[in-house]
Protein backbone atom coordinates (compact mmCIF):
# COMPACT_ATOMS: atom_id res chain seq x y z
CA UNK A 1 0.00 0.00 0.00
CA UNK A 2 1.31 3.80 -0.57
CA UNK A 3 1.91 4.62 3.09
CA UNK A 4 2.97 7.90 4.36
CA UNK A 5 3.96 8.80 7.86
CA UNK A 6 2.96 11.83 9.96
CA UNK A 7 5.45 12.36 13.08
CA UNK A 8 9.13 12.48 13.25
CA UNK A 9 9.91 11.10 16.21
CA UNK A 10 11.54 7.54 17.14
CA UNK A 11 8.73 5.26 15.79
CA UNK A 12 7.79 7.66 12.99
CA UNK A 13 11.70 7.60 11.47
CA UNK A 14 11.34 3.50 12.20
CA UNK A 15 8.22 3.55 10.53
CA UNK A 16 9.46 5.68 7.39
CA UNK A 17 13.03 3.67 7.26
CA UNK A 18 10.77 0.53 6.84
CA UNK A 19 8.50 1.90 4.24
CA UNK A 20 11.24 4.09 2.94
CA UNK A 21 9.20 7.54 2.92
CA UNK A 22 10.27 10.60 4.55
CA UNK A 23 8.23 11.27 7.81
CA UNK A 24 6.00 14.05 7.40
CA UNK A 25 5.89 16.95 9.53
CA UNK A 26 1.69 17.34 11.09
CA UNK A 27 1.10 20.84 9.16
CA UNK A 28 1.82 18.30 5.77
CA UNK A 29 -0.61 16.71 4.07
CA UNK A 30 -0.10 13.11 2.53
CA UNK A 31 0.20 12.81 -1.07
CA UNK A 32 -3.56 12.15 -2.97
CA UNK A 33 -2.05 8.71 -3.85
CA UNK A 34 -1.58 7.52 -0.31
CA UNK A 35 -3.68 4.51 0.98
CA UNK A 36 -2.82 5.17 4.34
CA UNK A 37 -1.35 6.99 6.84
CA UNK A 38 0.55 6.28 10.38
CA UNK A 39 -0.08 8.90 12.86
CA UNK A 40 3.15 8.61 15.16
CA UNK A 41 2.67 11.91 17.35
CA UNK A 42 1.85 12.66 20.75
CA UNK A 43 -1.15 10.81 22.03
CA UNK A 44 -3.24 13.82 22.72
CA UNK A 45 -2.55 15.22 19.27
CA UNK A 46 -3.92 12.12 17.45
CA UNK A 47 -7.72 13.22 17.60
CA UNK A 48 -7.59 16.76 16.08
CA UNK A 49 -5.12 15.42 13.55
CA UNK A 50 -6.94 12.57 12.43
CA UNK A 51 -9.91 15.19 12.38
CA UNK A 52 -8.01 17.29 9.80
CA UNK A 53 -7.05 14.84 7.88
CA UNK A 54 -10.55 13.31 7.31
CA UNK A 55 -11.09 16.59 6.39
CA UNK A 56 -8.72 16.57 3.58
CA UNK A 57 -8.55 12.97 2.05
CA UNK A 58 -9.93 9.36 2.53
CA UNK A 59 -6.86 7.77 3.61
CA UNK A 60 -7.08 4.88 6.07
CA UNK A 61 -5.56 6.32 9.46
CA UNK A 62 -3.44 3.92 11.76
CA UNK A 63 -2.16 5.21 15.42
CA UNK A 64 0.48 3.83 17.10
CA UNK A 65 -0.81 4.63 20.78
CA UNK A 66 -1.75 1.66 23.37
CA UNK A 67 -3.79 4.14 25.07
CA UNK A 68 -6.06 6.01 22.76
CA UNK A 69 -8.94 4.17 21.16
CA UNK A 70 -10.18 3.74 17.95
CA UNK A 71 -12.79 6.26 18.07
CA UNK A 72 -10.40 8.90 17.91
CA UNK A 73 -9.42 8.04 14.05
CA UNK A 74 -12.44 9.08 13.33
CA UNK A 75 -15.19 7.18 10.92
CA UNK A 76 -13.87 5.52 8.02
CA UNK A 77 -10.58 2.63 7.72
CA UNK A 78 -8.89 2.67 10.76
CA UNK A 79 -6.33 0.08 13.01
CA UNK A 80 -3.87 0.52 15.39
CA UNK A 81 -0.18 -0.56 15.86
CA UNK A 82 1.15 -0.27 19.24
CA UNK A 83 4.94 -1.71 19.40
CA UNK A 84 5.52 -2.92 22.78
CA UNK A 85 9.07 -1.88 22.89
CA UNK A 86 11.65 1.35 23.67
CA UNK A 87 12.93 3.30 20.36
CA UNK A 88 16.12 4.84 20.83
CA UNK A 89 15.92 8.42 20.83
CA UNK A 90 19.16 8.93 19.01
CA UNK A 91 20.27 9.49 15.48
CA UNK A 92 20.32 5.74 14.96
CA UNK A 93 17.23 3.94 13.57
CA UNK A 94 16.11 0.76 15.11
CA UNK A 95 16.75 -1.55 12.28
CA UNK A 96 13.72 -3.82 12.96
CA UNK A 97 11.44 -4.84 15.98
CA UNK A 98 13.94 -7.20 17.67
CA UNK A 99 10.79 -9.99 18.60
CA UNK A 100 8.90 -7.03 20.04
CA UNK A 101 5.33 -7.80 20.51
CA UNK A 102 3.30 -5.52 18.74
CA UNK A 103 -0.54 -4.60 19.91
CA UNK A 104 -2.67 -4.39 16.47
CA UNK A 105 -6.85 -3.47 16.79
CA UNK A 106 -9.37 -1.86 14.24
CA UNK A 107 -10.25 -2.87 10.61
CA UNK A 108 -9.98 -6.51 9.76
CA UNK A 109 -8.17 -5.89 6.05
CA UNK A 110 -6.09 -3.28 8.04
CA UNK A 111 -5.19 -5.29 10.60
CA UNK A 112 -3.85 -8.52 8.27
CA UNK A 113 -2.03 -6.09 6.47
CA UNK A 114 -0.32 -4.68 9.41
CA UNK A 115 0.35 -8.35 11.06
CA UNK A 116 1.93 -9.28 7.80
CA UNK A 117 4.48 -5.91 7.83
CA UNK A 118 4.96 -6.66 11.61
CA UNK A 119 6.15 -10.33 10.74
CA UNK A 120 8.88 -8.81 8.36
CA UNK A 121 9.88 -6.21 10.83
CA UNK A 122 10.93 -8.99 13.29
CA UNK A 123 8.09 -8.03 15.13
CA UNK A 124 5.40 -10.61 16.97
CA UNK A 125 1.91 -9.51 15.65
CA UNK A 126 -1.02 -9.64 18.66
CA UNK A 127 -4.17 -8.84 18.58
CA UNK A 128 -5.82 -6.79 21.35
CA UNK A 129 -9.72 -6.27 22.15
CA UNK A 130 -9.99 -2.82 22.71
CA UNK A 131 -11.65 -3.14 25.56
CA UNK A 132 -8.26 -4.11 27.23
CA UNK A 133 -6.00 -1.72 25.42
CA UNK A 134 -5.92 0.47 28.38
CA UNK A 135 -4.96 -2.12 30.42
CA UNK A 136 -2.27 -3.18 28.60
CA UNK A 137 -0.99 -0.07 28.34
CA UNK A 138 -0.68 0.93 31.41
CA UNK A 139 1.42 -3.01 31.79
CA UNK A 140 3.17 -1.61 29.55
CA UNK A 141 4.74 1.42 31.35
CA UNK A 142 5.13 -0.74 34.10
CA UNK A 143 7.59 -2.86 32.20
CA UNK A 144 9.04 0.32 30.36
CA UNK A 145 9.21 3.86 32.36
CA UNK A 146 8.33 2.68 35.63
CA UNK A 147 11.05 -0.07 35.87
CA UNK A 148 13.51 2.20 34.14
CA UNK A 149 12.58 4.97 36.91
CA UNK A 150 13.02 2.52 38.96
CA UNK A 151 16.48 1.45 38.12
CA UNK A 152 17.59 4.93 37.54
CA UNK A 153 16.98 5.50 41.49
CA UNK A 154 19.30 2.31 42.10
CA UNK A 155 21.79 3.20 40.44
CA UNK A 156 22.35 7.36 41.67
CA UNK A 157 22.19 6.10 45.09
CA UNK A 158 24.99 3.31 44.30
CA UNK A 159 26.76 6.51 42.66
CA UNK A 160 26.13 8.49 45.49
CA UNK A 161 27.54 5.50 47.83
CA UNK A 162 30.90 5.87 45.74
CA UNK A 163 30.43 3.77 43.20
CA UNK A 164 31.46 4.85 39.26
CA UNK A 165 29.05 5.54 36.92
CA UNK A 166 30.15 2.61 34.97
CA UNK A 167 29.90 0.37 37.97
CA UNK A 168 26.36 1.08 39.07
CA UNK A 169 25.23 0.71 35.63
CA UNK A 170 26.87 -2.75 35.54
CA UNK A 171 25.66 -3.59 38.76
CA UNK A 172 21.77 -2.38 37.96
CA UNK A 173 21.53 -4.21 35.04
CA UNK A 174 22.78 -7.62 35.81
CA UNK A 175 20.73 -7.42 39.24
CA UNK A 176 17.85 -5.87 37.23
CA UNK A 177 17.83 -8.80 34.11
CA UNK A 178 18.46 -11.80 36.10
CA UNK A 179 15.61 -10.76 38.79
CA UNK A 180 13.22 -9.88 36.33
CA UNK A 181 13.89 -13.05 34.24
CA UNK A 182 14.06 -15.56 37.33
CA UNK A 183 10.19 -13.47 38.40
CA UNK A 184 8.97 -14.13 35.59
CA UNK A 185 9.79 -17.51 35.48
CA UNK A 186 7.90 -18.30 37.90
CA UNK A 187 11.37 -19.00 40.49
CA UNK A 188 9.99 -16.65 42.63
CA UNK A 189 11.04 -13.21 43.73
CA UNK A 190 14.42 -11.44 45.91
CA UNK A 191 15.15 -9.45 48.51
CA UNK A 192 14.88 -8.82 52.12
CA UNK A 193 11.22 -8.99 52.16
CA UNK A 194 10.97 -12.49 50.34
CA UNK A 195 13.57 -13.29 53.16
CA UNK A 196 12.05 -11.77 56.21
CA UNK A 197 15.07 -9.41 56.86
CA UNK A 198 13.40 -6.95 58.85
CA UNK A 199 16.36 -5.57 60.54
CA UNK A 200 17.63 -4.69 56.88
CA UNK A 201 14.56 -3.12 55.77
CA UNK A 202 14.50 -1.02 59.11
CA UNK A 203 18.01 -0.07 57.74
CA UNK A 204 16.96 0.62 54.08
CA UNK A 205 14.63 2.86 55.10
CA UNK A 206 16.80 5.05 57.69
CA UNK A 207 19.05 5.22 54.74
CA UNK A 208 16.97 6.55 51.96
CA UNK A 209 15.63 9.78 52.93
CA UNK A 210 13.01 10.97 50.35
CA UNK A 211 12.62 7.65 48.27
CA UNK A 212 11.65 5.65 51.56
CA UNK A 213 7.67 5.57 51.07
CA UNK A 214 8.70 4.41 47.46
CA UNK A 215 10.67 1.67 48.99
CA UNK A 216 7.81 0.87 51.27
CA UNK A 217 5.37 0.87 48.70
CA UNK A 218 7.35 -1.44 45.83
CA UNK A 219 8.60 -3.16 49.00
CA UNK A 220 4.80 -3.81 49.92
CA UNK A 221 4.01 -4.69 46.14
CA UNK A 222 5.95 -7.86 46.80
CA UNK A 223 2.99 -9.07 48.39
CA UNK A 224 0.72 -9.77 45.20
CA UNK A 225 3.15 -11.86 44.31
CA UNK A 226 4.45 -14.00 46.54
CA UNK A 227 3.79 -14.39 50.48
CA UNK A 228 6.00 -11.92 53.00
CA UNK A 229 6.99 -12.42 56.70
CA UNK A 230 3.61 -11.02 58.70
CA UNK A 231 6.11 -9.04 60.51
CA UNK A 232 7.53 -7.91 57.49
CA UNK A 233 4.36 -6.70 56.06
CA UNK A 234 2.95 -4.92 59.61
CA UNK A 235 6.47 -2.50 59.68
CA UNK A 236 5.74 -1.70 55.91
CA UNK A 237 1.91 -1.18 55.89
CA UNK A 238 0.79 2.84 56.37
CA UNK A 239 -0.78 3.40 60.06
CA UNK A 240 -4.27 5.10 59.62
Amino acid sequence: MHTAIIGNGPVGQFLGQRFGVEPLGRGVLPARQTEVVFLAVPDDAIAHLASELRDQGEWALVHCSGAKSLADLGAGGAAVWHPMRAFPRSSEIAADLHGAVVGLRGDPELVSWLEAETRAWAGEPVRIDEEHAVMIHAACCFAAGLSASVALHAQRLMESAGMTSDQARTAVTRLGSGAVEQGLQGKGLTGPAVRGDLETIRAHLAELGPLAELYRHLTLSLAAHQALDPEVERHLSPVD
